[in-house]
């Protein structure tokens, strides 16, 4: 009997540790801004391009490390950021520009909380 709770007592704990890695890793992508139509036409852009630099920046530097929100600097630091992050991400010159034109778009950060 005590075998059999203890099977049960590990089986219960590896589930809740994989439910709360997923709740960790889902929470990343949810807080990250979503472009709309507001943000597209204010830099001349489109939604599926800013979108598609939110996935690839969620993806490509999300699988290493907890993403930043874009207003966590300014829109002038991101080029900066991202040029010293390609080579170890592995983008392609194509993924950097999207990312930065979703980063810079989505940064309205102001002068309080914005890093230079």
């Amino acid at each position: 009997m005590r075998s059999f709770v203890r099977r049960v007592v590990s089986r219960v704990v590896a589930i809740e540790s994989h439910v709360l890695l997923a709740l960790a890793i889902s929470s990343g992508c949810a807080t990250l801004p979503v472009p709309t139509p507001k943000d597209a036409e204010r830099v001349q852009s489109t939604v599926e391009s800013l979108s598609a630099g939110r996935s690839i920046y969620l993806s490509r530097c999300g699988s290493c490390h907890q993403t930043h929100q874009p207003s966590r600097f300014a829109p002038d630091a991101w080029p900066k950021l991202v040029g010293e992050m390609r080579a170890r991400a592995k983008l392609t010159p194509e993924d950097q520009s999207r990312i930065l034109e979703y980063l810079i778009t989505m940064s309205t950060a102001d002068s309080t909380t914005a890093v230079r």
